[in-house]
């Protein structure tokens, strides 16, 4: 696995860690060690709660809470000029997200009751999380507007129609739901 890869994981692990946890705590989340889970931990994805005794019990919790709903992959691959746009995923005759959404899917089915979150980007190009028709009425019920009063729109486009599995596949930029939405779920919010 390149360096690459693993600073994507890294920064993915961060960046879902401060979201999780209001900005508590940006190591709640990490990587996982060895791609597919820990055995003995029964950690499945590229991420996944992290046990240190570092980490607030709170904060460690809703990890932990987090890691038992989703199932996290994150897929860096080069697209056309290093990156690729959410017009090119959502245009693009074939691209290996359909791919990765079918491998994605039988972990979560092997791990019974996990939902898939894909977070996809190009060498060079932004991030994108993908999620499903199950994974979109999860966040509309668990997550709210970071701001108080305002109204989160869902600015999600639809990537693929799947027939094989009656559902399509959705992508918000990963950078904007982290900064639009506040995880409110299994924690309350004060």
């Amino acid at each position: 696995m390149s360096q690459a890869w693993k600073s994507f994981e890294l920064r993915c692990a961060k960046k879902l860690s401060l979201w999780l946890t209001d900005g508590a705590c940006d190591n709640a989340l990490v990587r996982t060690p060895v791609s597919g889970g820990w055995p003995t931990k029964h950690a499945a994805g590229d991420i996944t709660a992290n046990d240190d005794v570092d980490v607030p019990e709170k904060e460690r919790q809703c990890a932990k809470a987090f890691s038992r709903l989703f199932v996290v992959e994150c897929k860096r691959r080069k697209g056309v000029n290093g990156g690729w746009t959410l017009e090119q995923l959502v245009t693009a005759k074939k691209h290996p997200i359909i791919e990765w959404w079918k491998e994605t899917t039988e972990l979560a089915n092997r791990l019974a009751c996990k939902r898939m979150m894909i977070i996809t980007k190009g060498v060079r190009g932004k991030p994108f999380v993908v999620f499903g028709d199950d994974e979109m009425r999860f966040l509309k019920k668990h997550i709210i507007p970071s701001e108080e009063g305002s109204e989160y729109t869902y600015p999600a486009h639809v990537l693929f129609s799947l027939p094989w599995l009656n559902e399509k596949l959705w992508a918000f930029s990963f950078n904007d739901f982290l900064k639009q939405t506040s995880w409110i779920f299994p924690r309350e919010r004060a």
